[in-house]
């Protein structure tokens, strides 16, 4: 091979890539030292910053697993299929009415439907309740500081109650794309037997 005859790129590549990892190695190793050196104090802080965040983190969740009505994000419920009850004697259903006509669940996603019986459901259980009061007696026991913070956030509007009617409404309106001039909710209660429902009981509850 003569002295002007040039060598193939695929043998200057690993030459190449092998001398510019020797030149960068000392900077990378010096980097580091100067990093650990001046950061000690500043973990060792930062670290107990994040200890404390969580223990109280976990803390306030614990607190609010305990009151099962009761959420403010980002704290919320894990108890899905969590226990075993026995199967109810009669089940509660929310019947609809709109401008005259019924809504049935055939006529809908399940996911639209939960949106129609949700708020109802959350309604009713947040008059019947008193607002929740046993629940957020809970947080009080176990929690009292962090209840005294958090108190005044965790109590409803007291014409929660008045305004619904017409928040539903409107709320309907958004939710079948189409204006709705009126409703009438009942409460119905049915018991299962031989493969179907039978209606127990039947009573108009909210109507706007």
């Amino acid at each position: 091979m003569g002295y002007n005859t040039k060598i193939p790129y695929i043998f200057h590549s690993p030459q190449k890539y092998a001398n510019s990892f020797i030149d960068r190695r000392p900077k990378f190793l010096i980097f580091t030292q100067i990093q650990g050196m001046t950061a000690d104090g500043n973990s060792l802080r930062s670290s107990y910053n994040v200890f404390t965040l969580a223990i109280a983190f976990f803390a306030i969740q614990g607190a609010f697993d305990l009151a099962h009505s009761v959420t403010a994000f980002p704290f919320v419920h894990y108890g899905m299929f969590s226990e075993k009850f026995s199967a109810p004697d009669s089940l509660l259903r929310y019947e609809v009415i709109v401008d005259g006509l019924p809504l049935s669940p055939d006529d809908f996603r399940i996911y639209r439907w939960d949106m129609i019986q949700g708020p109802l459901a959350a309604f009713d259980k947040q008059s019947r309740t008193g607002d929740f009061a046993f629940d957020k007696q809970k947080i009080r026991a176990v929690l009292p500081g962090i209840y005294s913070q958090v108190s005044t956030n965790l109590d409803n509007l007291p014409d929660l109650a008045a305004g619904f009617p017409d928040w539903y409404l409107g709320y309907l309106g958004r939710l079948l794309h189409r204006p709705v001039y009126s409703f009438l909710v009942s409460r119905a209660w049915y018991r299962y037997e031989n493969n179907r429902f039978i209606l127990l009981s039947k009573t108009p509850w909210i109507s706007r």
